[in-house]
């Protein structure tokens, strides 16, 4: 019998053998021990105030850390951007006061060095044994959108791959929908629940990313507003800054490679 055709009862029945065996487990063997052996998924925890007091090998490396002790204690505002933290800290807030995990948020997020990269995070709020919520849990996972759920939209790839490849031009959502057999409305509706985000917002998401790229390499900042497909640089910067959490100038003077 398939979980969807479980009665109230029978589910309820289940729901408790799960918490049975989770009460049943030792203080000292905690769930987040397994994501220490867990190389491509990044693990934290916080607390209320956003100071984090657990992580694992895969974010320290993240942030160019040696070991955990590099990490407690200190908040998102110690390792990226004001604007990215602001951001997170945003989420965590919001993850607290509703008691209810922020799940799948596709982001773009800088490594130690400055490369962007497409994340994945999911948090979860943390739960005291008075019932009080003392901090946000997650994780942070390298999102590729080659790993597409095809069985949703077998199709879909190529959408990706043509946002991709044309960044830097006029890319109509019309058309896109058009390859799909869509409308428009169900277009951003589908592409929304798969990547929690609109498909103008993937756009611009993905010109940043190939902006960084550009950036680092040494490419003035009105070049390469223009080369992504922006208006002109003011745009450019503003939506840089928005995305990223500092300015192209900012970015250039911290990451360039030249």
């Amino acid at each position: 019998m398939r979980q969807d055709q479980l009665n109230p009862e029978q589910r309820n029945l289940k729901l408790a053998i799960k918490k049975k065996g989770i009460a049943a487990i030792h203080p000292d063997h905690q769930f987040h021990i397994l994501f220490d052996h867990l190389d491509d998924i990044s693990f934290f925890a916080k607390d209320r105030n956003g100071k984090l007091f657990a992580s694992n090998p895969t974010l320290l490396k993240r942030y160019n850390l040696l070991e955990e002790t590099d990490i407690i204690g200190k908040t998102d505002y110690d390792f990226v951007s004001l604007g990215i933290a602001e951001k997170y800290r945003k989420d965590d807030l919001e993850v607290m006061h509703n008691r209810k995990p922020l799940l799948n948020i596709i982001e773009l997020a800088l490594n130690a060095v400055g490369v962007p990269e497409w994340c994945s995070t999911n948090k979860f709020p943390i739960v005291s044994v008075n019932g009080e919520v003392v901090g946000v849990m997650g994780t942070i996972k390298s999102y590729r959108f080659g790993k597409l759920r095809s069985s949703l939209r077998p199709h879909f790839q190529q959408i990706i791959d043509h946002i991709s490849e044309q960044y830097s031009g006029n890319i109509s959502i019309k058309d896109l929908a058009n390859n799909l057999n869509v409308s428009v409305r169900s277009f951003e509706r589908i592409f929304k629940d798969m990547f929690s985000m609109t498909p103008q917002q993937f756009i611009i998401k993905t010109r940043i990313f190939k902006a960084c790229d550009k950036l680092r390499e040494g490419m003035g900042v009105a070049e390469t507003a223009l080369s992504c497909g922006f208006y002109d640089q003011s745009s450019f910067t503003k939506l840089f800054k928005k995305q990223m959490g500092l300015t192209p100038l900012r970015y250039i003077k911290l990451y360039s490679i030249r």
